[in-house]
């Protein structure tokens, strides 16, 4: 061998750069969502807030935890932001699904729709942008 990359290899280094900017995404989206989540606990119990705009403060939490999990996820990656965003999307879909199954008691899927195209989007947002940024300051 010549000691180059086969197309193999480029391809498995491509998909470890994609998986660990997805679960760096997902991590950081995370920490962003529950962060967001505490500060707007605090404001709900402290102005007395009423319990009708807990769902929307909820829906606002994921969806700016996903954009930021897209960013950064796409900004790693380099490229294919709104490919790495509905990748980042449809795994916070899931979590949060299954999060919202055990905790409402089941809740139905319609209730919670709008949620998860909020955080889709919102994820496939922040991939677009996070491409665009790093494209920026090349």
């Amino acid at each position: 061998k010549d000691g180059g990359m086969n197309m193999a290899d480029h391809q498995n280094k491509s998909m470890v750069v994609w998986l660990r900017a997805i679960i760096f995404g997902v991590l950081i989206g995370t920490l962003v969502m529950i962060g967001l989540s505490a500060l707007f606990a605090f404001a709900i119990v402290k102005f007395n807030v009423p319990a009708t705009a807990i769902s929307i403060v909820v829906t606002m939490s994921a969806a700016i935890g996903s954009f930021m999990g897209g960013l950064i996820a796409a900004k790693i990656v380099g490229k294919k932001g709104l490919l790495v965003g509905v990748g980042l999307g449809l795994i916070f879909f899931v979590v949060l699904f299954f999060a919202s199954f055990f905790v409402t008691d089941g809740s139905s899927f319609a209730e919670n729709l709008t949620k998860y195209i909020a955080v889709v989007v919102a994820a496939m947002i922040g991939g677009i942008f996070g491409v665009n940024l790093r494209k920026s300051r090349s």
